[in-house]
């Protein structure tokens, strides 16, 4: 194995992005690439937000009712980042117990924390949302919601409905490129 030059790279881009959008306005969540086994269809992913306030009321759920996690939820996990847990804990059990249950069952459930996740972890996985829900962030506001409504990104903006001045949905999208704008949709 050879090292590759920047003029000839072994890939275009690299496994990690940094995301953005009303959970994290300054660009403040990464999503592993690498990892995603399925469950996006051009660059989206579409579900219901599943909410958790840490990782042992996610593994308590996980272990007490699996047959509740149905395919296409973003299991959000929050006040787990560094001031919350404190400490910032990775999420390899909770990634680990995600991904055991979706090959089990043939489905896709996404993750999106304020923690951090492992470098084994699989799936889709967000990590690092800030600021952090211990903190005021925008993430404390989500909330399971009813009927599935679309995400960009697999991950979560709290867009506004017109009638309703209430979090109705979360959504990230993708950092734009070294010099490109980012989408309309970013500035409503």
């Amino acid at each position: 194995m050879s090292l590759k030059p920047l003029s000839a790279p072994f890939k275009p881009t690299g496994g990690l992005r940094m995301l953005r959008g009303n959970l994290a306005p300054a660009g403040g969540a990464v999503i592993k690439l690498a990892g995603i086994e399925g469950g996006m269809a051009d660059g989206q992913f579409a579900g219901c937000a599943r909410v958790f306030d840490s990782e042992a009321a996610l593994i308590e759920g996980l272990a007490s009712a699996p047959e509740r996690f149905e395919d296409r939820d973003m299991v959000v996990i929050r006040y787990e980042g560094p001031r919350g847990a404190p400490g910032m804990p990775e999420m390899l059990d909770p990634t680990s117990r995600i991904t055991a249950l979706c090959r089990r069952r043939g489905i896709t459930i996404a993750l999106m924390t304020d923690a951090r996740f492992s470098g084994g972890s699989v799936g889709l996985v967000i990590g690092h949302v800030s600021p952090e829900a211990a903190l005021g962030g925008p993430i404390a506001l989500t909330r399971r919601c009813d009927p599935p409504l679309p995400r960009s990104c697999g991950g979560c903006a709290l867009a506004r409905s017109p009638r309703s001045k209430t979090p109705d949905y979360p959504k990230l999208v993708p950092e734009p490129a070294p010099g490109q704008r980012p989408p309309h949709e970013l500035h409503k």
